[in-house]
């Protein structure tokens, strides 16, 4: 159901500028925790901080929100999470 995010996050825990401290932010990271946990080769981030992107979170029912809501979590800082749908808008202009 994840397999691009988990092929991508197990990209990331075996490139040598891998860092322990990663905080991951998915628009369903909700779902993708339990997904994390159970795929063998990504153990090393089982305690990774997961989070969801500030404009998908408020889809997401209250208690989601309190839990995985980014400015509410510690070591995300001001990330919104929302890089990528920044870029698409961008990018429609030339479509």
């Amino acid at each position: 159901r994840f397999e691009y995010m988990l092929s991508t996050l197990a990209k990331v825990v075996q490139h040598p500028l891998y860092d322990e401290r990663i905080c991951i932010m998915y628009d369903v990271g909700c779902k993708v925790g339990p997904a994390v946990q159970n795929t063998p080769c990504l153990q090393v981030i089982n305690d990774a901080p997961i989070a969801v992107g500030i404009f998908h979170i408020t889809g997401h029912t209250p208690d989601c929100q309190v839990k995985y809501h980014p400015r509410l979590m510690i070591g995300y800082g001001l990330k919104d999470g929302e890089w990528l749908e920044r870029l698409w808008s961008y990018l429609n202009g030339f479509v």
